[in-house]
């Protein structure tokens, strides 16, 4: 009689291990429960896909961008792949409400350079007093721990995000996902805040936000 050792297959079939790996690097659940669900997915654009929409809507009059309007999802299919997060340049976040009702939302991802201290003076505020210019912050003073709203924070120089509903999602290279970023108030005393908004913005704080 043989073992179930002798039956087993030596080599397994990978192939579905290797799908839920690849599902898993261009989809996110942002958020989850028994009435609303909200899922990122990662998308790149395609220079030869949107190549053969342009010229297809050309000869169509461009009538198709007015299919593109009211469907800008359509356009996203035809001129993106899917692709995983860290090569994506375009996401589409699709919420379901009490799993019937579908909202997609097309959003372009960023990218945000700290150590980049270009146009950090801000005009806007200087005082009638005139005072002696003060030199620009170096990137190492500018640079503050990004706070994430799960209480991490990220020290980056240069970080990548896109903003959904006010909200900003940062792009955390270490855990391979997006993740939400806390509001100023997070770890901040009523104090400290008084204190933050009478002061004049800075050029540090106008990196931060």
């Amino acid at each position: 009689m043989e073992s179930d050792d002798d039956i087993t297959p030596l080599i397994e079939d990978v192939g579905e291990t290797l799908h839920q790996i690849y599902l898993e690097l261009n989809t996110q659940l942002l958020q989850v429960d028994s009435e609303f669900e909200q899922v990122v997915y990662g998308y790149k654009k395609s220079r030869w896909r949107t190549v053969m929409v342009y010229i297809f809507s050309s000869l169509l009059a461009f009538i198709p961008w007015l299919v593109f309007h009211w469907c800008p999802t359509w356009f996203l299919y035809l001129t993106c792949v899917r692709s995983c997060f860290q090569l994506a340049d375009h996401v589409l976040v699709i919420e379901t409400y009490q799993k019937k009702c579908k909202d997609f939302y097309i959003h372009k991802i960023m990218e945000k350079n700290i150590a980049n201290t270009s146009g950090l003076l801000n005009e806007g505020f200087q005082s009638e007093i005139p005072e002696e210019k003060m030199p620009v912050d170096s990137p190492d003073v500018l640079h503050t721990p990004i706070r994430l709203d799960d209480g991490s924070s990220l020290n980056l120089i240069r970080y990548r995000y896109f903003r959904h509903k006010k909200q900003s999602f940062i792009w955390d290279g270490v855990r391979a996902q997006w993740a939400r970023l806390a509001g100023i108030e997070c770890g901040v005393t009523c104090a400290q805040l008084q204190a933050m908004g009478a002061a004049a913005p800075s050029s540090e704080k106008r990196v931060r936000m």
